[in-house]
């Protein structure tokens, strides 16, 4: 029998031990849900005709869950899309037509991958501790202790991707335009540009500099999204083990 199967096993546990919990307590809307579907009902109209038959309580402890696990599938695609877009650079014309530059291409598309990662780490850290209260708290002791140890990788991916502003990661340093207005600031220049150069695009500057730099940033993001989604498929594969679930074989990545 298979074993854990990083995230995606553990949302197929969540889907079936949801689809468990209705079957348990309302069999009448899921046998009518089944004679539907047997019958050709069209699926537009199944679920304004089961509404009726719902109680609200089928999936009270599981829809929080649901949601989160959801949405960090959602973030995660965003992430991939957002490095897709960042090495498809398009032609010059394509640019001119949108009003944009490559640097400002690179910089907007960094921009959303680095919010995608930032918001997948901040609910896959959600989705552990929603689960750990649900589950765990009831029966052992220590449960806190075994969500921290679930959430150090996730820990630390966060600050390297967050980081502050005396200790910048990826995201605050990208929110400076990549250290550009940082080193204005360190090196002492708002002085000399309102004075000797007010009329000097600095964003279209920090623009500049970031085509500079697309060769490095570019690969970066790359590896960080593989260690991430790495560690995220490792801290579930734990979870799904502390829990006692099985998933389903044969599970794809999301």
């Amino acid at each position: 029998m298979a074993g854990p199967q990083g995230f995606e096993g553990f949302r197929q546990c969540l889907l079936r031990r949801a689809r468990e919990a209705v079957l348990s307590r309302n069999p009448r809307y899921v046998q009518a849900l089944a004679e539907m579907a047997q019958n050709g009902t069209d699926l537009d109209e199944m679920p304004e005709r089961l509404r009726p038959l719902l109680r609200g309580n089928e999936l009270r402890e599981w829809r929080p869950l649901l949601e989160t696990a959801e949405r960090c599938r959602d973030c995660a695609q965003g992430a991939r899309a957002a490095i897709r877009l960042f090495h498809a650079m398009p032609s010059d014309e394509y640019l001119e037509a949108c009003g944009l530059t490559p640097g400002g291409w690179t910089h907007y598309h960094f921009s959303s991958w680095s919010i995608q990662m930032h918001a997948l780490l901040e609910r896959v850290e959600q989705l552990v501790k929603q689960t750990c209260r649900r589950f765990l708290q009831r029966r052992d002791s220590s449960w806190q202790v075994t969500q921290d140890s679930l959430l150090t990788k996730v820990s630390e991916m966060r600050q390297a991707l967050g980081g502050t502003r005396s200790q910048p990661g990826m995201r605050v340093r990208h929110a400076h335009g990549l250290g550009y207005f940082d080193a204005i600031e360190d090196e002492k220049l708002w002085e000399f540009h309102v004075v000797a150069y007010p009329d000097v695009d600095l964003v279209a500057s920090r623009d500049a500099q970031a085509v500079q730099f697309r060769e490095r940033w570019g690969k970066r993001i790359v590896i960080m999204t593989a260690n991430a989604l790495r560690e995220i498929d490792a801290a579930f594969d734990r979870l799904t083990t502390e829990l006692g679930w099985q998933p389903l074989p044969s599970q794809t990545r999301p």
